[in-house]
């Protein structure tokens, strides 16, 4: 999957409320083909705003920015099995 994307210069990367030690085991143990980026102040999530009200973790979210970092297109979800399909994502991509 991670080739469809790359195919298109999309870069892809992960963000997470634990620990940058659990971020790491996590994307070890998951052999992600992308970053997974620690966020434990929640500085970016709350920046985007998907906190889960009254919890410490990110409501699932995917962002598309575009070379300015501008948000072109996104999908938050009420529960962590609910995100759009690779083929639903690659569509919203700019240009495509």
């Amino acid at each position: 999957m991670l080739p469809r994307f790359t195919a298109r210069g999309v870069r892809l990367a992960g963000v997470s409320v634990d620990a940058p030690e659990t971020s790491r085991a996590m994307h070890h143990r998951l052999s992600l083909g992308f970053p997974l980026l620690s966020d434990p102040e929640m500085k970016m999530i709350k920046a985007y705003g998907v906190v889960q009200e009254g919890r410490d973790l990110a409501v699932p979210a995917l962002f598309l920015l575009d070379s300015k970092h501008r948000i072109v297109w996104s999908d938050v979800a009420d529960d962590y099995s609910d995100r759009p399909g690779a083929g639903e994502v690659l569509a919203r991509v700019p240009g495509g």
